[in-house]
């Protein structure tokens, strides 16, 4: 299987730095305007997921993608405490927490949130229930691409220090042969040119 996974257009929370995680987020006006520039033909996948969250969902309508397949499995990690605040602002309000947090460790539970290890699950569920398709389409966040990615270079997936979630609006493809994952390519941004 091919596998295609997009990153959600640029929301007003991405510029700001905030963290959104479940909050549905919403696209700038910028962002808009790029998306229906951009000739996307979506007749190239037999199947076209998406996150239900409203930034991916806005994504796939403003790219002229009809009715995806709306999938919670791909939505972000749900970031309890952090969501709606920038990362100074977790560093002041909850210190602790967040330095746990940004170890990246599958375990650590945000408060009133989840664990990499439930994210990862999720996103493992759902690529296992696709693997009958040809060519797939998600539109996701960065955390679903993060896991992807690190499965295909071979990276552990907890820890280290950054996320491998890319750009907004880039596409990063990636051959599946169960359970063999090879990266094709990595973060290349979509745009009318």
């Amino acid at each position: 299987m091919h596998l295609h996974l997009l990153r959600h257009g640029a929301t007003t929370g991405n510029v700001g730095g905030v963290f959104e995680g479940r909050i549905g987020g919403t696209l700038t006006d910028e962002q808009v305007r790029a998306l229906r520039r951009i000739d996307f033909d979506g007749d190239t996948f037999d199947a076209i997921y998406s996150s239900p969250l409203a930034r991916c969902v806005d994504t796939a309508a403003h790219l002229g993608i009809n009715l995806p397949l709306l999938d919670s499995r791909l939505a972000e990690r749900d970031l309890g405490i952090f969501e709606g605040l920038t990362g100074e602002q977790c560093r002041s309000r909850f210190p602790a927490e967040f330095l746990k947090f940004q170890a990246f460790t599958e375990d650590y539970v945000i408060p009133k949130g989840e664990s990499r290890g439930a994210h990862v699950e999720r996103v493992m569920s759902w690529l296992a229930d696709t693997l009958h398709h040809e060519c797939v389409l998600a539109i996701t966040s960065g955390g679903t691409i993060d896991f992807i990615y690190r499965l295909s270079t071979k990276r552990p997936l907890h820890g280290g220090h950054r996320i491998y979630g890319s750009n907004n609006v880039a596409l990063s493809s990636f051959e599946i042969r169960w359970p063999d994952i090879r990266l094709l390519s990595f973060d290349v941004v979509l745009s009318n040119e």
